[in-house]
């Protein structure tokens, strides 16, 4: 009985130290799944803070972008803006450039005029010459009809005189042949010094 015991109480002492051993073991086991999770855990951590970091690379780099894409439209805008101020430099000197243009053609269409009154003021002496020339030739032909009428009275006169003489004897008929010869002379050579 006491051998019974003894056994009893080693197989007694042997379940304790099992019991003890399988309560170690489940401490370890809790121990290392307790590290396993701890370990998750920090590389939970560890991820999560890889991702914020690259959010926050990413942020930075669209930011970047946006700063850089701010730069291109300033540039774009400042390129605009030295196009916009050649066009209206362009502009002026096309403006200015046409005025210069008009005020050439302002200084020919004067000088055209100025050409067109002195070439009518010429036409003008041109006519009033002609004209006087017309009225000296006006005044040479009414001369020399005058001297024409004159002759001729003064050869009605000589030819009454004649018929005059023509009743008177033949003595004083040869005298005024001889009259009318003298006179018709002079009449011609009146007449040739008129021609």
């Amino acid at each position: 009985a006491i051998l019974s015991e003894a056994v009893l109480s080693e197989a007694v002492l042997s379940e304790a130290v099992l019991s003890e051993a399988v309560l170690s073991e489940a401490v370890l086991s809790e121990a290392v799944l307790s590290e396993a999770v701890l370990s998750e855990a920090v590389l939970s951590e560890a991820v999560l803070s890889e991702a914020v970091l690259s959010e926050a690379v990413l942020s930075e780099a669209v930011l970047s972008e946006a700063v850089l894409s701010e730069a291109v439209l300033s540039e774009a805008v400042l390129s605009e803006a030295v196009l916009s101020e050649a066009v209206l430099s362009e502009a002026v000197l096309s403006e200015a450039v046409l005025s210069e243009a008009v005020l050439s053609e302002a200084v020919l269409s004067e000088a055209v005029l100025s050409e067109a009154v002195l070439s009518e003021a010429v036409l003008s002496e041109a006519v009033l010459s002609e004209a006087v020339l017309s009225e000296a030739v006006l005044s040479e032909a009414v001369l020399s009809e005058a001297v024409l009428s004159e002759a001729v009275l003064s050869e009605a006169v000589l030819s009454e005189a004649v018929l005059s003489e023509a009743v008177l004897s033949e003595a004083v008929l040869s005298e005024a042949v001889l009259s009318e010869a003298v006179l018709s002379e002079a009449v011609i050579h009146f007449s040739c010094r008129f021609e």
